[in-house]
């Protein structure tokens, strides 16, 4: 049949045979996008989220030790006490960092390092103080005095002396925040299986959720964790922070039902695991391709998280945070929020 079509000239040319496969292609194309984009922006179902006690908020290192620094005056922890009330915050995360590649922290002083915990307790009678330890990863950025390679036992092995000493300061626990991080890095989950029956609480940071129809071999999509690889962390740990921000979303609507999406999946995934969850919004401003600041707003953030069902929240960060910003912690995201389902 083909062979008489091109006979009497009816066979499509070349250029219609290209044309064809190329919209095929954009069709496929387009079809994948809204599979990706379903997924991205889906609520799904999870059992209720367990509440830590609170929302919480990041600090800053001056308020663990402020020598060399701007001295904390007790008018400033008395209105920091204030806000934290107020906005229901009744969990710090003191930068205690960086860690460097031997896996030390930097020198603190002792009798300050109590002195400030004193006072953060007496203005928020109850406040649970967790040691915020952050540091780039070397598996990502390569050897250097600034980055932690989590492979060496050694490192390791100094690291949990580190955080038994700040335990042993007075902290409750601590937070890791090793960035980036890949999926079921072995390194971490080894770190945190030495770690997990050590002193105090263990808390971690964690990324976004990729949707599942996309790769993880794509360069970027590699900074993002799967549900089972969240599972795998939730198992070892006491909390996961849910960094939700810089998501690259245009606008606050999305942001909000992108973060939904995030947190109710994050929720699933922590099913059956130790780890409670709480969900870190953005208070500040700076605008990058991966953070829209007139999207990412603490209001819009808070609604998402609300929506995806979960019990508490976090600010990043103290220092970032305005006055429109407290207000918004203070009073609530608004009265858009839907109820999640259980």
């Amino acid at each position: 049949m083909d062979a008489a079509r091109r006979r009497s000239g009816n066979a499509p040319g070349p250029l219609k045979r290209w044309g064809r496969r190329l919209l095929g292609g954009a069709l496929a194309l387009a079809c994948y996008a809204g599979v990706v984009a379903w997924q991205c922006y889906r609520v799904v179902q999870a059992p209720a989220a367990v509440s830590v006690g609170g929302n919480g908020l990041w600090l800053g290192h001056r308020w663990l030790d402020d020598r060399g620094r701007p001295r904390v005056t007790a008018d400033q922890l008395a209105r920091l006490g204030r806000r934290a009330r107020a906005a229901g915050v009744r969990q710090l995360f003191v930068h205690a960092g960086p860690v460097d590649a031997r896996g030390e922290l930097p020198p603190r002083d002792r009798r300050r390092c109590l002195e400030l915990q004193a006072g953060l307790r007496r203005e928020i009678p109850g406040v649970r103080l967790l040691a915020w330890l952050g540091a780039p990863n070397a598996a990502y950025l390569g050897a250097a005095a600034d980055t932690v390679d989590l492979s060496r036992l050694d490192t390791r092995a100094q690291l949990g002396r580190e955080i038994r000493g700040l335990v042993d300061a007075g902290f409750d626990g601590i937070q890791l925040d090793f960035e980036p991080l890949a999926d079921g890095d072995p390194d971490f989950l080894r770190l945190l299986d030495e770690l997990r029956e050590g002193p105090g609480v263990l808390a971690v940071a964690v990324p976004l959720l990729r949707p599942g129809s996309v790769p993880s071999a794509l360069p970027w999509m590699t900074r993002f964790w799967s549900e089972a690889g969240l599972s795998e962390v939730g198992r070892r740990v006491d909390q996961v922070a849910l960094m939700g921000y810089d998501t690259m979303q245009p606008r606050a609507a999305l942001y909000e039902q992108f973060l939904a999406s995030q947190v109710s999946r994050a929720r699933r995934a922590l099913t059956g695991c130790r780890a409670a969850l709480v969900v870190g919004l953005p208070t500040y401003e700076d605008n990058w391709p991966h953070h829209v600041a007139a999207a990412e707003t603490l209001a819009a953030g808070w609604r998402g998280a609300l929506r995806g069902g979960a019990a508490d929240v976090a600010f990043y960060a103290e220092w970032t945070t305005d006055e429109a910003e407290w207000a918004t912690a203070q009073t609530g995201p608004g009265s858009t929020v839907r109820k999640a389902n259980p």
